[in-house]
């Protein structure tokens, strides 16, 4: 605990306090030694006024409980460092801020303000010697209007992000490491930068949606956009029973899925990882593998003109109605079932990997 407590004093000078400042902030961030004695001796933790464990978030208690009307508020900023927030729907037409904790510290409860139509919501002081035997351990919740269109930025540097069942103008989102997952949502704009951690989506609709991930997988189902802008580093992305007008979906790393999908303007491109795509109702449909397979379905009754090719493997479709030529030993260009000059566009290209083309079953 000693080296703890230095340690947090040298931080503290680091950011410019003075010798006596930073040891009496690093002592006063130690925590209840109460908490630390019982956690060391494998009692039940008291805090305050409750009696709970401190390994079990379900049994963590309500520290803060802040409302704030709707009517005044616009836009909201939420912003946290290391904790699980969960953005749900209110029951009685008001905005919420929840926040369970393990602790009854009041320096430990969000920093709130409010500038006009504006509500900026920041995580309170987060000790730096409390985890020494006892975690810190929270839960946050913010409430929101089911009818709530104002504008919500939530930036969250470590911890899980449960979004469910609201409706917005604009939805930003920030989570540097943690899972994200987001069901029965309806908003106009939606953007989210996920650094480290997978990304879950259901029920979603928007009209622009604009996802950066860096490291993890993302899935989706029964979502509806008109926009869609996915740039995706490091895992697989599979989306099902999706309605997208235009998507442009290019990952560094990972397989890309589109299944049982509608979308006029498809473009998926993987660098290395194999490219499913069961689309309907395209226009025009671009499958791009660096390295791996490119598999496409269409529906049976498709009109397109199609450029298939493939560095080093085979470039095969199997449609009835299919004039082609083979422009070079692996590529094949034709179309099926007219020529009209308006007929849809398919593409499918793999540098190292198999190119084919069937029906929908």
């Amino acid at each position: 605990m000693l080296s703890n407590l230095r340690a947090a004093a040298k931080d503290l000078k680091a950011d410019g306090k003075s010798d006596v400042d930073a040891a009496i902030q690093a002592f006063s961030e130690i925590g209840d030694l109460t908490e630390v004695l019982n956690e060391i001796t494998n009692k039940t933790l008291v805090y305050s006024k409750n009696n709970i464990s401190i390994y079990n978030e379900n049994q963590l208690k309500l520290a803060n409980d802040q409302t704030f009307n709707p009517t005044e508020i616009e836009s909201i900023k939420l912003s946290y460092s290391s904790d699980n927030v969960e953005i749900l729907a209110s029951s009685d037409g008001k905005i919420h801020l929840y926040e369970y904790m393990n602790s009854e510290n009041p320096d430990f409860f969000a920093q709130i303000q409010k500038t006009g139509g504006h509500l900026s919501i920041q995580a309170g002081v987060r000790p730096r010697l409390f985890g020494v035997f006892v975690p810190f351990r929270t839960k946050i919740i913010l409430a929101l209007p089911v009818n709530f269109t104002g504008d919500l930025d939530v930036d969250n540097r470590s911890g899980n992000m449960n979004v469910q069942e609201i409706s917005l103008s604009s939805l930003m989102m920030n989570v540097r490491s943690g899972n994200f997952k987001l069901a029965d949502v309806e908003v106009q704009d939606f953007s989210l930068d996920l650094s480290s951690g997978n990304g879950k989506f259901e029920n979603l609709t928007t009209e622009k949606l604009y996802i950066n991930a860096k490291s993890g997988n993302l899935k989706g189902d029964k979502m509806i956009a008109e926009n869609v802008q996915i740039i995706a580093d490091s895992g697989n992305c599979v989306f099902e029973n999706v309605h997208f007008i235009g998507l442009d979906l290019k990952l560094n790393s990972g397989n890309i899925k589109l299944l049982n999908s509608f979308s006029i303007e498809a473009n998926l491109t993987t660098n290395s990882g194999n490219v499913v795509a069961e689309v309907v109702g395209f226009k025009a449909l671009k499958a791009k593998s660096d390295s791996g397979n490119v598999r496409i379905s269409v529906p049976r009754d498709m009109v397109f003109d199609f450029d298939l090719k493939s560095g080093s493997g085979s470039s095969e479709i199997a449609l009835d109605g299919v004039s082609y030529e083979v422009k070079k030993e692996k590529r094949k260009t034709g179309s099926r079932r007219g020529n009209a000059s308006n007929q849809a566009i398919l593409r499918g290209e793999s540098g190292c990997g198999n190119v084919s083309v069937k029906e929908v079953l």
